[in-house]
C-alpha cells in the first residue's frame, strides 16, 4: 500500500494505491474517486452495534464506517468535508484521542472507541467524550485550518478547546478556566485544555465555531 497527502493550499486530499487484498476504512462521504475493482461495504464502527452506537452518540461521530477492499491493483482518493490540511498518525500499539470530526480514514489493525473527559466538557463545548483510536496501523485526521505538532517532554501547555485536535495517551488532559470571570464571559477565551506529561499534541490553527459566527454575522448584512 502506498499513500500520498496531496497539498492544495488548505484543501488537502489523500491518494491511495492498493494491491489486491489490501483494505482501507473511511468515514461516510469521504471518497472522491476510485479506479479499479474495489469491493465496498458499510458496517457499524467496531463491528458491533453497541460500539457503533456508543461512538455515534457519545463522540458525535458517524455510527457507520465504509470498508474498501482492493480486488486488484487500484487507486482511491479521499477528502474531508471542511477546508484544511491532513495529518497521519502512525500507531504502534498506543492510543490516540481525536476530537469529533477529526477522523477521516485508517488502515491496519485499528480499534475505534470513546474516551470520557469529564463533565467540564459540557461547558467547554469540547464534548464529554472523544474518539479513541488504538492498535497498529495509520490513522488520517483532518483539520480546520493548518496543523501544528507539539511534543511534550514533561512540560505543560494550555490549548483552546476548539483548537485541540488530538493527543497521545501519554498526555494528561484537564479542562481548566483561564483567568477570572470577566475573561471567562467577555474575553473570548473561557475554558482550555491543560496538557502535561509525555507525548504528541496536534493543534489546528483555526476555530470552527468562531468562523461560523463570523459567517452568520456578515450574512445578515
Amino acid at each position: 500500500m502506498e499513500y500520498d497527502i496531496v497539498k492544495k493550499g488548505g484543501y488537502d486530499y489523500l491518494k491511495f494505491l492498493l494491491d489486491s487484498g489490501e483494505e482501507i476504512f473511511a468515514q461516510p462521504g469521504a471518497l472522491m474517486m476510485l479506479r479499479g475493482d474495489v469491493e465496498v461495504n458499510t458496517k457499524m464502527l467496531g463491528g458491533k452495534s453497541f460500539i457503533g452506537l456508543k461512538v455515534g452518540f457519545l463522540a458525535q461521530e458517524s455510527v457507520f464506517i465504509n470498508r474498501f477492499v482492493a480486488k486488484n491493483s487500484c487507486e482511491l482518493w479521499f477528502s474531508p468535508s471542511l477546508p484544511g490540511v491532513l495529518e497521519s498518525i502512525d500507531l504502534k500499539g498506543e492510543e490516540f484521542y481525536l476530537k469529533d470530526g477529526a477522523y477521516l480514514c485508517h488502515y491496519g489493525d485499528i480499534v475505534i472507541d470513546t474516551k470520557f473527559f469529564g463533565l467540564k466538557g459540557i461547558f467547554s463545548n469540547s464534548g464529554l467524550f472523544w474518539l479513541k483510536v488504538s492498535g497498529n496501523g495509520r490513522v488520517f485526521t483532518n483539520t480546520f485550518g493548518g496543523i501544528e505538532e507539539i511534543n511534550l517532554e514533561g512540560n505543560e501547555i494550555l490549548v483552546d478547546n476548539y483548537n485541540l485536535l488530538a493527543f497521545s495517551s501519554g498526555v494528561n488532559a484537564e479542562i481548566v478556566k483561564l483567568g477570572g470571570m470577566k475573561t471567562f464571559f467577555f474575553g473570548g477565551e473561557g475554558l482550555m485544555f491543560k496538557l502535561s506529561g509525555y507525548g504528541k499534541v496536534l493543534i489546528q490553527t483555526r476555530n470552527l465555531p468562531s468562523f461560523a459566527y463570523q459567517v452568520m454575522r456578515f450574512s445578515k448584512e
